[in-house]
């Protein structure tokens, strides 16, 4: 077979006969001497050139004085080291198409939230991470056994759940007339009172309660009906009836103020029990 190319040239003397069917062989015409370095010459530009479309192969190292340029792809089987140079950035590459399998990527400790991490370098083991804009994250930690995740209104902290609401009951019995002033104990919510209504012949009448606050002004009033039964124009023989009646009152509150609606009518008020927080 004639040899057209460099790669088809033999690595044994003897079996290059030919080049491009000039024949070099023993014994051959003057001729084909001159005709066979011609041709020689011209297998080598192709070479050079690429027009031949032949394979290459470096058995040792391989110096390159000056910019190549691969318009095809590349392999490397081993270890590639760039010196002195830079491979460039992502957009210069095939970016979408970089797999990153191992090794080391130096030059980054805390990746900034704005790139997509977190911005610290460790966190705290069983905190909740609370966002913090483009800042590192913020983290609370669980704290005291039994605490809950609370809004303070701004941001989040570990802190001890509500105490339910509770209240006690304290059973009393404290009187009052009309004109007199009931001072609250601490931290009371509402008092139970009965009321009885006299005097006034027939015409019944209304116990009234204020409610106060330090400084004398009312809060509000409760109403606590009584009928007079029977009884002559002064109800010296009336009968007393009475009523009770549950009185809230706000935080607030400090004092109740006991008196009636009509003048001619006359009240007793009993206190029997007030209800306090606990």
């Amino acid at each position: 077979m004639a040899k057209t190319k460099i790669s088809e040239f033999d690595i044994d003397p003897s079996n290059n006969t030919d080049i491009n069917s000039i024949n070099i062989a023993e014994g051959c015409a003057p001729s084909g001497i001159n005709n066979a370095i011609r041709q020689l010459m011209s297998d080598l530009k192709e070479f050079q050139t690429g027009a031949a479309d032949d394979n290459f192969t470096v058995g040792g190292n391989l110096t390159v004085d000056g910019t190549s340029t691969l318009t095809g792809n590349a392999t490397f089987a081993g270890t590639v080291t760039v010196n002195g140079s830079t491979l460039g950035n992502m957009a210069n590459q095939a970016k979408s198409a970089v797999d990153i399998t191992g090794g080391t990527i130096v030059g980054i400790t805390d990746l900034a939230v704005a790139d997509g991490g977190t911005g610290s370098s460790t966190l705290a083991a069983n905190a909740v991470l609370l966002g913090n804009g483009t800042s590192a994250l913020q983290t609370v930690a669980p704290s005291t056994s039994g605490n809950v995740l609370t809004s303070n209104g701004t941001t989040w902290t570990s802190a001890a759940p509500a105490t339910p609401f509770a209240w006690n009951v304290t059973y009393t019995s404290v009187s009052k007339s009309a004109g007199d002033t009931y001072t609250l104990p601490s931290n009371c919510i509402g008092v139970y009172i009965w009321c009885q209504v006299y005097g006034g012949g027939n015409n019944g009448g209304i116990g009234k309660i204020d409610v106060k606050n330090s400084g004398g002004s009312t809060l509000g009033t409760m109403f606590i009906n009584g009928t007079n039964i029977g009884g002559g124009a002064d109800g010296g023989s009336g009968m007393r009836d009475g009523a009770g009646s549950f009185v809230p009152v706000s935080s607030s509150a400090s004092s109740l103020y006991f008196y009636t609606e009509n003048n001619n009518v006359g009240a007793d008020f009993l206190i029997q029990a007030y209800v306090a927080k606990a």
